[in-house]
């Protein structure tokens, strides 16, 4: 079989007309070329580690220079992302992780255990998705100008947690709607319940159980809060155990500096205990199709 030849032609033997390559010249263009193939074929990566959001891998066989445009990379996570993620592999520095289309990734697009595919856009210094991910494509499906996407799920919580958060691009939604199952506090006692939009810096608005007569407490929560981004819509909350939660929104109180900036995710608490078990998940309304 006939060596590849960069230049597509059969280099050019005859005494007659214009000489082909010498041999040295010859074998650094295949050399080049198979140097490029290689670069361009999915190298694994191993020993995924970091954060969901931050991750860090190695490259299997190890990168010997930097992100080179067109580099393609295997990964598997190991824990579903909760927002934007960026990667830093065998340390040559972190980039981005976006969709296909250069967005900023949802929260739950990449899946712990589900391999995809990621390729180096060295024009904008990027790690592309290959593929869209489950989210996109049944968005695409749907065919419409909005439609309810998901932001986050906790699934079924089995140890306490602070809080629930879920993170979400600013101005990619209209309205963000948070479902709270059967959320129980991990101990015993007269806890607020609180659902917050916010971004990075503060609070902008929450929610909480609290009506004119003081704090209620009961055992379980089972609710739907809605947002306008900008301004709060309602919460209905049902409160099983000691009492039944009848609660009412939360006057639009931004802390200082806080309505300067747009909200980018919400979060789902207690006053000062632990979650202890239940589930949340929260979706929002598109503005536009990609």
């Amino acid at each position: 079989m006939a060596l590849p030849n960069p230049d597509r032609t059969i280099p050019n033997t005859d005494t007659v007309g214009p000489p082909g390559p010498s041999g040295g010249e010859f074998a650094n263009k295949v050399a080049a070329e198979v140097q490029r193939i290689w670069e361009l074929v999915p190298n694994m990566l191993v020993n995924i580690g970091g954060s969901a959001d931050a991750i860090t891998a190695e490259c299997d066989p190890p990168l010997i220079s930097s992100y080179i445009h067109g580099q393609r990379f295997w990964l598997i996570p190991a824990a579903n992302n909760t927002g934007p993620v960026t990667i830093d592999i065998d340390q040559r520095g972190q980039v981005d992780v976006v969709s296909y289309d250069g967005q900023q990734l949802q929260a739950g697009d990449l899946v712990a255990g589900e391999g995809t595919e990621l390729v180096y856009d060295g024009d904008n210094n990027q790690m592309r998705l290959v593929h869209p991910t489950a989210r996109e494509l049944l968005a695409r499906a749907s065919g419409g100008a909005s439609w309810w996407e998901q932001i986050g799920d906790s699934g079924e919580i089995s140890a306490p947690v602070a809080n629930v958060e879920f993170t979400f691009t600013v101005d990619r939604y209209v309205s963000v709607a948070v479902f709270i199952n059967d959320l129980r506090r991990s101990v015993n006692g007269a806890e607020v319940f609180r659902v917050t939009l916010r971004n990075a810096s503060a609070a902008i608005v929450t929610l909480t159980s609290e009506t004119s007569g003081g704090s209620i407490a009961p055992a379980r929560f089972t609710a739907r809060t809605d947002f306008v981004l900008g301004r709060t819509v309602e919460l209905r909350s049902l409160g099983f155990g000691w009492y039944v939660a009848s609660a009412s929104p939360g006057s639009f109180t931004p802390a200082s500096g806080a309505d300067a900036t747009p909200p980018d995710r919400v979060r789902v608490e207690f006053g000062s205990g632990n979650i202890g078990s239940g589930r949340v998940t929260a979706y929002g309304l598109r503005i536009e199709p990609d």
